[in-house]
């Protein structure tokens, strides 16, 4: 089951993005690497925005009318923001483009300017930039260079004024109105083409989203409003006017839209059913179901409704979703089972959904049938290529008695699996290897390698396939019983088709079909003819060498080979696109792949390689009738030979080029190598001198600390003796101070005794004084009142 969930996680994720994020990064910085499927992709949108603008007659009318009116004044731009002078309005014009996607962006603005843009044609117009920095030319500089230039303004009109510039006859006020009135049409009709192509375009291709996610305008009439709101005269409402003139948009990117619909668990992933929604919408076409769901489906009862609803979608679409094969037998499928995460069923679903939709999608059962005639009538002419003798590097086609394959009975029950199984036996049969399942006969990746290689004789060396001690003895016992009675199955498959497929005249070209299966796989005449040749150049070293017997682990050297065979198939799928990488070496060890994986794996494959298939069919077709047409032509055939002599002296030109560019570029290499020895030995000088100097600084450091740490003991030393005599010093102060001190107190004392007895005597003075006074104080009173007395009683004696 975790074969399964790798492979149908791998699936979905193909199915519901249909550009990765990794591509859309690339692709926002200008990568061009993209696969042949995304570019076909391109084409076909570029090719449909091409007829909208040259066959839609409702857009036609519109921009008639849109022109009409910028013409006549009333969208006119006001002249100070003509120029886009002001670097804050022209990074906002710039944002409101650069918010749409890039790979719809650079289509519209290709079919609108009738230029093409180049990145790195961009970035060499820009400029080298700053002396001495290197500057990273993005695709987004590179796409404001070309907008500025082919959209914002206009090429010839810019001439013009470098022309007119100073001359009394110019005109600027008319030269700003002109190319106003250009600008605005380029936009309206940029903007017009693209909500059109968005809206026509999403349900029949697998296109990305119209905007980024991180832009800040998601619908098309908010960027026509961003843009024009603020840079026309008398703007009233934008919208309004431009719907009268018939100009309506109607694109609208929402959150739904917007999902994360990446896949990484399936047992937690599908439950919310928005998933299988879009699954459905992949698959059936009905665009609408999307808008019926519920939406965010964070409690059951939505989760439920969301998978009944695609689970319906998928009913009626032919899935039998009530007799899926299980372990525990036929089962049907609920939405509640795909809710509860109930991983057997889920994975017994997305194996019904894809054996019933998404084979029938990629696959066509006429096609293959029709292919699988083909290979067996070139198989018939050209012999057999046995893969033993190509891994060897011998590389001759045979003719071997033998019998035919049969089919198991498991592949028969299904004509389209049955089908598809024919077209892997009869690619791998005419390189003599045996196809017996989809489960062991893949699983060391040779089976895939042949069929890439089959088609794709460039994307996949032969002499780089590696095969396993199994797969040789296998190869081994086969090259013995390879059969020669592959005419007898091609006519009988020509009879039942009932067509002819002219193979004599599909392999006629250029002198034979050995010449078209020598020129198809790039071998030289001599193996197209059918010959060996053991040339050093044509060997390959497990040819030459055993190396088995020096390993000491051979299932080690097994997983090594078996990783090589599966990333050279996977590096050829990615180059086609539209192919999800759904095995991996690991499954080797791991019992095997899973069989459900690898029909899934091989069915995207084969259509891809069938398309490749066509499209060199058809070169073929149209070179062939071209030059048959120029032969029969009278008088052409002087002519024809003289081109054949003029091509021949080209191709000689050429090589004699290549020649002395490949011997120029040996000395150059040579020159190179011995500068680079000789930078090797200036970068050790330098190193070497770069230690020396780094060993002086060290030894620097280390006397400077030393010095540091001297002068530090030093100076703590000497803090420490002046300290201690500080101490001493204080102390002896201390000393002196308290024997002054107590003198001081001593004779302080002595001196308030003295005070003490001199108060106490005067105060023994002052008393006597004081005695004395009021002894004659009173004398004197009394002898003053005695005389008084005397004097009163004299006064009165003599009164009487």
């Amino acid at each position: 089951m975790n074969k399964q969930d790798r492979a149908f996680t791998g699936w979905l994720n193909h199915l519901l993005l249909p550009y990765t994020p990794e591509y859309l990064r690339a692709a926002s910085e200008g990568d061009t690497s993209a696969a042949l499927s995304d570019l076909r992709l391109a084409a076909q949108v570029q090719g449909a925005m091409l007829s909208c603008y040259r066959n839609d007659e409702g857009l036609r009318e519109t921009m008639m009318k849109v022109e009409s009116a910028i013409d006549a004044g009333k969208l006119r731009m006001k002249p100070e923001v003509v120029l886009f002078g002001d670097l804050v309005q022209r990074r906002q014009a710039l944002d409101v483009l650069l918010g749409y996607n890039p790979f719809w962006l650079t289509l519209a603005v290709e079919v609108v300017t009738h230029k093409p843009f180049r990145p790195q044609d961009e970035a060499a117009a820009s400029g080298p930039g700053t002396p001495g920095i290197k500057r990273q030319h993005t695709y987004t500089d590179a796409m404001k260079s070309f907008l500025m230039r082919e959209v914002l303004s206009d090429p010839d009109m810019v001439v013009d004024l470098e022309v007119g510039r100073g001359a009394a006859h110019f005109n600027k006020d008319g030269y700003l109105r002109d190319l106003g009135a250009v600008i605005s049409k380029r936009f309206l009709l940029l903007v017009l083409l693209l909500d059109q192509a968005a809206v026509n375009l999403s349900g029949s291709l697998r296109t990305p989203l119209l905007f980024k996610l991180d832009a800040p305008v998601k619908e098309s009439s908010k960027v026509a409003f961003e843009f024009l709101h603020g840079r026309l005269v008398g703007e009233g409402v934008i919208l309004k006017h431009l719907q009268h003139l018939g100009y309506k948009l109607a694109y609208t990117q929402s959150p739904l839209m917007e999902y994360p619909f990446a896949v990484t668990n399936l047992a937690v992933d599908l439950r919310d059913g928005l998933r299988l929604i879009k699954v459905a919408e992949a698959l059936t076409g009905d665009t609408a179901l999307l808008s019926k769901a519920r939406y965010p489906a964070d409690r059951r009862p939505m989760q439920v409704h969301n998978t009944g609803l695609a689970l319906s979608a998928l009913k009626e679409a032919g899935v039998p979703l009530s007799a899926l094969p299980t372990t525990c037998g036929i089962v049907s499928v609920k939405p509640d089972d795909i809710v509860d995460g109930d991983r057997e069923k889920t994975l017994s679903l997305l194996w019904a959904v894809a054996r019933t939709l998404q084979l029938a999608a990629v696959l066509k059962f006429t096609t293959l049938r029709a292919e699988v005639q083909r290979i067996l009538a070139r198989v018939r002419q050209l012999g057999v290529c046995p893969l033993i003798t190509a891994v060897a590097g011998l590389e001759g086609r045979q003719h071997l008695p033998g019998q035919q394959q049969a089919l198991l009975q498991v592949y028969l029950q299904d004509e389209l699996l049955n089908a598809l199984m024919e077209w892997v036996q009869a690619v791998c049969r005419s390189y003599g290897v045996a196809v017996h399942n989809f489960t062991s006969c893949f699983a060391d990746g040779v089976v895939l390698c042949l069929l890439v290689h089959y088609y794709l004789p460039n994307a996949i060396d032969l002499t780089g396939i590696y095969l396993t001690k199994q797969r040789r003895q296998e190869l081994t016992g086969n090259s013995r019983r390879v059969t020669d009675d592959l005419a007898d199955a091609a006519d009988q498959a020509a009879s039942e088709a009932g067509t002819n497929l002219g193979v004599q005249s599909l392999y006629s070209r250029n002198g034979g079909a050995s010449q078209v299966w020598g020129a198809a796989t790039g071998a030289p005449e001599s193996v197209a003819n059918g010959s060996t040749i053991s040339t050093p150049w044509a060997r390959s070293w497990r040819g030459d060498i055993d190396i088995s017997e020096f390993m000491d682990d051979p299932a080690l050297e097994d997983s090594k080979g078996i990783a090589g065979n599966y990333k050279a198939v996977h590096r050829a799928a990615k180059a086609l696109g539209a192919v999800p990488e759904m095995l991996s070496s690991k499954d080797y060890a791991e019992h095997g792949p899973d069989e459900r994986a690898v029909i899934l794996y091989v069915a995207f494959l084969c259509s891809r390689l069938l398309d490749c298939s066509k499209d060199d069919r058809a070169a073929h077709i149209i070179q062939r009738a071209w030059h048959q047409y120029r032969s029969k032509t009278a008088g052409m055939a002087r002519a024809h030979l003289n081109s054949w002599v003029a091509a021949a002296t080209i191709i000689q030109s050429n090589v004699r080029a290549w020649l002395l560019r490949r011997h120029l570029q040996q000395l150059l290499q040579k020159y190179r190598e011995a500068a680079r020895v000789l930078q090797s030995c200036w970068r050790g000088r330098l190193v070497r001198l770069q230690q020396k100097q780094k060993a002086a600084v060290v030894i620097q450091r280390r006397w400077r600390e030393l010095l540091a740490q001297r002068q530090t003991r030093q100076q703590q030393a000497a803090v420490i003796i002046q300290k201690y005599w500080r101490v001493y010093k204080l102390r002896k102060a201390d000393a002196q101070l308290g024997d002054l001190l107590d003198r001081c107190l001593q004779a302080c004392k002595a001196l308030k005794e003295t005070r003490k007895e001199r108060r106490l005597a005067l105060a023994k003075l002052q008393a006597t004084w004081r005695m004395v006074l009021a002894r004659r104080q009173l004398l004197a009173a009394k002898a003053a009142a005695i005389q008084i007395q005397a004097t009163w009683r004299g006064h009165q004696q003599r009164l009487r």
